[in-house]
């Protein structure tokens, strides 16, 4: 579970290979997207709370955050999460008609807390936003 701006987000946890903390001034510039380089390997680097929080585009980037590598058959990618609330088992609830079919989404659950939180769709959401 992790938090984008104010709203929650489940990732899977068979996308999610391993988390840590980023100091960003340290990313590189690779073919015009932004990278890092963890242990010699170098991980395209995406800013999803651009893609799903409205407004956030235009808003000043963190010195430093929490860096997400989620993996997708061979391929693997940073996310950048504003925060980490932890691992937890949720129920999967299909996505209302409005939602449904929404790029990146896999569907809802409800947290421990009440709370509703978005399944995201790791394939989906790179291959819809990550371009």
């Amino acid at each position: 579970m992790i938090m984008l701006g104010d709203q929650s987000f489940a990732l899977p946890l068979v996308n999610v290979v391993e988390i840590f903390h980023l100091d960003l001034s340290k990313k590189n510039i690779v073919d015009g997207r932004e990278c890092i380089v963890v242990r010699d390997k170098v991980f395209p680097l995406f800013h999803i709370k651009r893609w799903l929080v409205k407004g956030a585009a235009g808003q000043p980037e963190p010195e430093n955050a929490h860096v997400v590598i989620v993996a997708m058959g061979t391929r693997r990618v940073g996310f950048v999460v504003d925060q980490l609330i932890g691992q937890e088992e949720v129920v999967i609830k299909p996505l209302g008609r409005a939602l449904q079919g929404t790029p990146g989404m896999a569907g809802a659950t409800i947290t421990g807390d009440g709370r509703i939180a978005l399944i995201i769709d790791v394939p989906s959401l790179l291959q819809n936003y990550g371009k």
